[in-house]
């Protein structure tokens, strides 16, 4: 029987597979199931988009696709299962930008390194992010926001979704780029969250979008900005965060990752096959209804992204003196 904590999705299937580049000396990849490992619970965002394109990837790698739960550890126990499986192809892990870009500031007794020990396969998925505002708060933009924030140090409180996550991070970004003192309220996920910023609790908040829309349809909340450096085609009309707040960017990035060390081809197959399933018209229409942007690209793109990312962060860590221990 599973483990509680082994969730999956077997998806079954065999299509024949060809067209396999020559030169791989082990037999035709892949010739058994594909595990992705997601490393939070079933539910939240990265299961949304792990699932999103499976019946997808099972036709186009003609084997079937596996989903299996690791949480723990904001990412960590995940991480360090898939860094520590053969090489292969046959275990990869849904990845973003806590697992792969903050962890390694905030965690210091981790027993593995994400830049070291995990390889970056493709981006996959952008869920936009935004700050939201209670509706009592008196600014309608964000130059009034942080005029508002100038004038009154410390008196604003923004909710994220814990301390050190994407959300966190923004805001202290934001703080550190406008010149603003505002407190941070860290809830144990980004539900509870937006619960209290619609209760007037908190006075904003930075939200995933597809949280933040629904409130703001209702008048409950505000949407004064996207954390994206530039405005997305799902919201055009909402300005991004960076066009008051110049190099300001938080980029909620998800994408696939392998141990260190897969052959090339490998990559190159999986890196085709996430593409293609991705881009699809189906898939995509269907995270963009959730708030998701597709950003699928090349390896060497998102190997240079993740590392940026990882380096930017750690700046911005080490400036604020974030930590989890």
């Amino acid at each position: 029987m599973l483990s509680t904590k082994r969730r999956t999705l077997v998806l079954l299937g065999g299509a024949a597979m060809t067209g396999w580049p020559l030169g791989l000396r082990a037999q035709q990849y892949p010739n058994r199931p594909i595990n992705i490992i997601v490393p939070f619970p079933p539910g939240g965002p990265t299961d949304v988009i792990a699932r999103a394109a499976a019946p997808q990837l099972q036709e186009s790698l003609g084997q079937p696709v596996v989903l299996v739960h690791r949480p723990g550890a904001t990412g960590n126990i995940a991480g360090e299962y898939v860094a520590r499986a053969p090489a292969d192809g046959y275990t990869v892990m849904m990845g973003n930008i806590s697992t792969n870009a903050i962890n390694a500031h905030v965690l210091k007794s981790s027993s593995f390194q994400a830049k070291r020990d995990l390889a970056p396969i493709c981006a996959l998925v952008q869920p936009l992010m935004c700050l939201a505002a209670h509706p009592s708060v008196p600014a309608k933009n964000l130059a009034e926001l942080i005029a508002y924030a100038k004038q009154n140090p410390g008196r604003l409180r923004y909710a994220s979704s814990g301390i050190a996550s994407p959300h966190h991070l923004a805001g202290a970004l934001m703080s550190q780029l406008a010149g603003i003192q505002w407190i941070h309220v860290p809830y144990q996920g980004g539900a509870p969250a937006a619960n209290d910023l619609v209760g007037g609790q908190v006075d904003l908040a930075f939200l995933t979008l597809s949280a933040a829309l629904t409130f703001q349809a209702a008048g409950r909340l505000k949407i004064l900005g996207m954390t994206e450096s530039k405005r997305t085609s799902l919201l055009p009309d909402v300005p991004s965060i960076s066009e008051s707040v110049p190099n300001f960017e938080m980029m909620n990035w998800q994408g696939l990752f392998g141990p260190m060390g897969m052959p090339a081809a490998v990559v190159e197959r999986l890196q085709r096959d996430f593409h293609k399933a991705y881009t699809t018209a189906a898939v995509r229409a269907s995270l963009e209804a959730r708030g998701m942007e597709v950003i699928v690209g090349s390896t060497a793109s998102f190997a240079a992204l993740v590392n940026r990312e990882h380096d930017r962060w750690g700046q911005v860590i080490r400036a604020t003196n974030i930590t989890l221990e």
